[in-house]
């Protein structure tokens, strides 16, 4: 949040607060700690998708790295909702290196994690990402799963709706 608007300074100031508070965590230490930690790379890699400072390939791969040491950090101490948005960063970050079969399984592993009825919002977003990676394939020329789009684009359609956010 920046007072003046400006919202590459405040991407900035947001990654340098994440990585400041990295450093003064050790997820060895305990699950509390541990849980943090997950939640910081998550905002970390967020962070840097949406970093416009410096070089773009450099923040990406930034991202996918704090998004991959979610991931590897997560056990099962860390609730399955921060799993699953670990894995859902991971899967974002993957999208855009163009890495999209590990996407896709990032993103069914994180579905594995996540009640539709408990977490509607995020079994949204999952459905989400998930059509717009079908759609990458599709782009690409694999016709062969565009059933899959369909599926993920109609179940977030249908959980908007629910969620009375039909604009989705």
């Amino acid at each position: 949040q920046d007072p003046g608007g400006n919202l590459a300074k405040s991407v900035q100031r947001g990654v340098e607060n994440h990585l400041g508070t990295l450093a003064g965590l050790t997820p060895d230490q305990d699950a509390s700690v541990r849980r943090a930690f997950v939640q910081t790379c998550i905002f970390t890699a967020e962070a840097y998708e949406f970093r416009v400072q410096g070089d773009l390939s450099e923040n990406q791969a930034s991202a996918l790295w704090y998004a991959q040491k979610a991931v590897e950090t997560s056990d099962e101490s860390v609730p399955p909702e921060l799993r699953a948005q670990g894995l859902l960063g991971l899967g974002r970050a993957l999208t855009n290196r163009s890495r999209f079969p590990e996407a896709l399984e990032k993103l069914d592993r994180a579905g594995a994690l996540v009640d539709r009825n408990a977490m509607p919002m995020l079994a949204l977003t999952l459905d989400r990402f998930r059509a717009i990676v079908y759609a990458n394939l599709a782009a690409l020329g694999d016709k062969n799963r565009l059933d899959d789009m369909l599926q993920a684009a109609r179940l977030s359609w249908q959980a908007s709706e629910a969620a009375g956010d039909a604009s989705a």
